[in-house]
């Protein structure tokens, strides 16, 4: 009865868990521009299923390149047929985000306890790093959750020969690797635990049987994805093969910076939230090397084999820390053991403390150090360049006979997107880079409407324009300096900050 009654309890918490999640993640889904790479997804998203699946056939056949894999524009290609906004775009994202907070509970419920399972996923839950990658239309939150599905069927038929966890470790795999093609190097990292594993856990005559059924999994799951191949094939030489020697690409380097920048944006920032979040991820590593010896080994290798390849590999192979958000969820599972041990300790010294009271007060403090940051996130009016509110600048003072100038056709499309559904008339015109074409045309006609994301006409703007306006959040910047966006070593000069700040230029004369 009381063991019931436990369970009871951990299924409602677990529930009210989800359901804040949920509100977390479709909370302002559609409210922030979409980045780059999110509108040519839409583009990519708006033509057929069929040919949706074809562009990964033919990649570099299609008139927008694809090197993704077509699950994720296949699901917002239904929801975009029910509604065409940003919010529809983001919406499956935002529903796989949530679904992987309990994905997390039952992974850390088979691989510790209850107790872990719900710090773990509260955890999660409240995670600025994993809400903003669940309000991006990309792979990541599905890739995230499927990884955490995988290594749940791993773990099980390690210990259980069932034939559902090796039906289940199939088709999350398959799936992963129609959202990420990163999942193809959680496979690996799967492999070598399941080889360690099996040793470790079964006799000799087990273990030849075992890794006779996963070769057949293997096989499996590479029948399954054989459509992807040559969108997998271009991926890899168009990010590595290409640029072998070059020099030009951002060098990765394992450093004091990085560390803190990386554990700042897994945490909830800087300053007291992260000592808090680090003491009880330390307090949580400790504790797991001391009562769960294979567990420990299991996330170890799950964390360090990522950042092995990236310090093989760095920026110039055009690896970016994102494409490891999976190993994140794991830094939490470590610090909600922390806490999980720490509970316990608390209960045991303190006779005014029970585990509730205990448990309220460790809510209220990690709510607490995430508020700031949530805040500044969701008041965000864009992560990057907000074309939204450039074209609703534009379409607010264009006049007649007024022409609109980008700096570039990469621009163009960005902010074609937002005119073409407010202003689908306003034709946007380039310069493309080109200094002679800028100051002929400048000189020629003084009607002109210029928006500029570069430094390359900054020394040339003030001859033909009298009027600039600069469209940007500096909130964007402050929740960088908290270390909570994509770090790399480029955030900081003012060449890359320019790109989130629009500057119009226009002549207030005419």
């Amino acid at each position: 009865m009381i063991k019931n009654k436990k369970f009871n309890s951990c299924i409602f918490i677990l529930l009210l868990i989800f359901i804040l999640a949920i509100a977390l993640r479709i909370y302002r889904l559609g409210s922030k521009t979409l980045e780059t790479d999110e509108i040519s997804g839409v583009y990519i998203s708006k033509v057929n299923v069929g040919e949706i699946f074809r562009r990964n056939l033919n990649p570099h056949l299609a008139d927008i390149t694809v090197e993704e894999p077509p699950l994720p524009y296949m699901l917002a290609h239904f929801a975009l047929e029910l509604k065409d906004n940003d919010f529809m775009a983001r919406l499956a994202s935002a529903i796989l985000g949530s679904f992987t907070i309990l994905v997390l509970y039952f992974l850390v419920k088979t691989l510790l306890d209850r107790g872990t399972a719900l710090w773990a996923s509260f955890l999660l839950s409240i995670s600025l790093y994993h809400i903003s990658y669940s309000q991006l239309f990309r792979g990541y939150s599905g890739l995230t959750l499927f990884s955490l599905l995988s290594l749940c069927f791993l773990w099980k038929l390690m210990h259980d020969a069932k034939l559902g966890y090796w039906v289940g470790f199939i088709f999350a795999n398959s799936l992963g690797l129609y959202f990420h093609y990163i999942m193809l190097q959680i496979i690996v990292i799967e492999t070598s635990i399941f080889l360690i594993g099996v040793y470790l856990i079964r006799d000799s005559i087990e273990v030849k049987a075992y890794i006779k059924k996963y070769l057949i999994c293997l096989l499996i799951i590479f029948l399954t994805s054989c459509p992807l191949l040559p969108n997998i094939l271009s991926t890899i030489f168009s990010r590595i093969g290409s640029r072998l020697g070059d020099e030009s690409q951002i060098k990765f380097e394992f450093n004091i910076n990085y560390f803190r920048n990386l554990l700042c944006r897994y945490g909830a920032g800087n300053g007291l939230a992260f000592y808090i979040y680090n003491s009880l991820f330390f307090y949580g590593i400790v504790s797991l090397f001391r009562r769960q010896r294979m567990v420990f080994l299991l996330i170890a290798f799950w964390i360090a084999f990522p950042f092995l390849l990236l310090a093989h590999t760095g920026y110039k192979y055009f690896f970016h820390i994102r494409y490891f958000i999976y190993i994140f969820p794991m830094y939490l599972v470590i610090i909600a053991y922390g806490i999980t041990r720490l509970s316990n300790i608390i209960k045991k010294v303190s006779f005014y403390i029970n585990t509730g009271l205990s448990s309220a007060i460790i809510v209220f403090v990690f709510i607490g150090l995430s508020c700031s940051a949530l805040f500044l996130y969701y008041r965000m009016p864009a992560r990057m360049t907000d074309w939204k509110e450039t074209a609703n600048y534009i379409d607010k003072h264009c006049r007649d006979g007024l022409k609109v100038y980008v700096e570039s056709s990469f621009s163009s499309r960005e902010l074609k997107y937002y005119l073409d559904k407010i202003r689908p008339d306003i034709k946007l015109h380039t310069f493309n880079g080109q200094i002679d074409q800028f100051i002929q045309i400048c000189s020629n006609n003084q009607d002109i409407l210029f928006v500029n994301n570069s430094y390359l006409f900054d020394h040339l703007v003030q001859k033909y324009f009298n009027q600039r306006v600069i469209i940007g959040s500096s909130l964007s910047c402050k929740l960088g300096k908290r270390e909570l966006i994509d770090w790399d070593n480029s955030w900081f000069p003012p060449a890359n900050i320019k790109r989130y700040f629009l500057t119009l230029y226009y002549n207030e004369n005419n």
